[in-house]
């Protein structure tokens, strides 16, 4: 059975180390995943394991927010550096989010 996470990691960077079933760890933060490294976390990963921190990415879905609604996003600036393969470079970007006074 195909782990769903694993699938999921290929060109992202994790942003915690992650472990086998037996607490070993297979990867370390900050490491971008290949096919390779994905394939290993699918065989040996925890099948309990729900979910993986990644680096925030830009996906390719679209979404109209209009401006009735956008207090419920953090926007982040488009000028923003970006990997080939989307992923956020910086661990901090300027972003606006609303806030209730």
């Amino acid at each position: 059975m195909v782990h769903p996470i694993a699938k999921q990691l290929v060109h992202r960077y994790l942003e915690q180390d992650v472990t086998d079933a037996h607490g070993v760890v297979i990867a370390v933060e900050d490491t971008l995943v290949d096919e390779a490294l994905a394939a290993t976390i699918e065989k040996t990963i925890n099948p309990d394991t729900k979910f993986i921190k990644v680096r925030p990415f830009v996906s390719h879905e679209v979404e109209y927010i209009s401006p009735e609604q956008d207090h419920k996003y953090t926007i982040v600036d488009g000028s923003v550096p970006l990997d080939e393969h989307m992923n956020l470079m910086a661990k901090r970007v300027p972003a606006r989010q609303y806030m209730e006074v």
